[in-house]
């Protein structure tokens, strides 16, 4: 029996959150929704996560300013940040936090295996950041 991973989603964007968490828990993970950095950075400090997907294009604090706080207290969960407008600044920023893998693709489908890592399927244009180890 595979194991089920605990996953924190944030993203500004309803229909994102419903679409990602119905996804991981059909693949029989538990997955906690969040639509903004500040509750983000309080559940990661306060509930256990293997793995956080965050959006990096959100309004008040973004994706990577979220990274920087969870980073200053000492939170080190894995982080995944995903955006849908990308740019090189952001991409330059999100190096400097730490997030070592850029993967650039047209319409991309989001899964995570807790033995493989995450497996990403091709589906539309997303920009996704990948924490280093």
């Amino acid at each position: 029996m595979p194991l089920k991973a605990q996953l924190l989603i944030v993203d500004d964007e309803a229909n994102t959150l419903a679409s990602l968490s119905r996804a991981f828990r059909l693949a029989g993970h538990d997955a906690t929704v969040c639509d903004n950095a500040a509750k983000a950075l309080d559940l990661a400090k306060s509930q256990h996560f293997d793995l956080i997907l965050s959006d990096v294009v959100m309004p008040n604090k973004d994706g990577l300013a979220l990274l920087e706080d969870l980073k200053t207290q000492g939170v080190a969960t894995p982080v995944v940040m995903m955006s849908g407008q990308a740019h090189i600044d952001m991409a330059v920023r999100a190096t400097r936090l730490g997030l070592s893998r850029n993967i650039c693709a047209e319409h991309r489908d989001y899964r995570f295996n807790r033995h493989r890592g995450l497996v990403v399927r091709e589906r539309r244009s997303r920009l996704i950041l990948v924490q280093s180890a």
